[in-house]
């Protein structure tokens, strides 16, 4: 299944076993996913989801974009997953 022109933008995300899924593995390449301009919550999870704020994002995928992506408690950046 390829997963492919999904936009996530200037959302207040918080939770799960990771707070986003970029889609992205071996057998499914992910083109144009952006996950810009959100604040990652740590209301139930002190690293935002259970193991962390994103997982299977592929930075390098055609047209992938993570940017200005935050922490909501303290403003600091994160860096793609």
């Amino acid at each position: 299944m390829l997963v492919a022109n999904k936009t996530i933008e200037n959302n207040l995300l918080a939770g799960g076993g990771y707070t986003i899924y970029g889609g992205t593995s071996p057998a499914n390449p992910t083109s144009h996913i952006v996950i810009e301009g959100n604040r990652f919550g740590q209301l139930y999870y002190p690293r935002g989801g259970q193991y962390g704020p994103g997982a299977y994002f592929a930075p390098t995928g055609t047209g992938n974009v993570w940017s200005g992506n935050v922490w909501d408690t303290t403003g600091q950046a994160i860096p793609a997953p």
